[in-house]
């Protein structure tokens, strides 16, 4: 349980409901026995943990648009994702950006993928300083 979020209970959904999810769904904070996360579901959701169309949650986030600590879904930012582009400190994706990509298209400190762009990059086709792969255009050659 982590306690700075301990005391902050919130609970909002919406009165209009799109497919049987609400249109916002808002819950944040954390059940007393046990200390399990509150779950947001609905379009739009915002809370500890967070599924939606569109997913903002201080802890996990999944959604077609999902930012989170950690997240998953389509297009995603956050410390460690996975998803189909994301953003991050630690990136698994078709199109990675972040510090450590991993996917088709991947670019940072460190990238690998069939096309990879980094510092150290491993790949198909790289661009970096250090590098492996079968088509490169590096800084050193290896």
């Amino acid at each position: 349980k982590i306690k700075a979020f301990s005391n902050l209970q919130y609970n909002h959904e919406s009165h209009l409901k799109i497919f049987g999810l609400p249109l916002l769904s808002v819950n944040l904070g954390f059940d007393d026995p046990g200390g399990k996360m509150r779950h947001a579901k609905g379009i739009i959701a915002i809370g500890t943990s967070a599924s939606g169309l569109i997913a903002v949650g201080s802890v996990i986030s999944r959604g077609l648009f999902a930012i989170a600590p950690i997240s998953f879904g389509g297009l995603t930012i956050g410390v460690f994702s996975i998803s189909l582009a994301c953003v991050s400190c630690l990136g698994v994706g078709i199109v990675s950006v972040s510090c450590f990509a991993f996917g088709y298209l991947a670019v940072g400190i460190v990238a690998a993928g069939f096309k990879s762009v980094g510092i150290l990059a491993l790949g198909e086709s790289i661009t970096g300083i250090i590098g492996f792969g079968k088509y490169k255009n590096l800084l050193f050659n290896f």
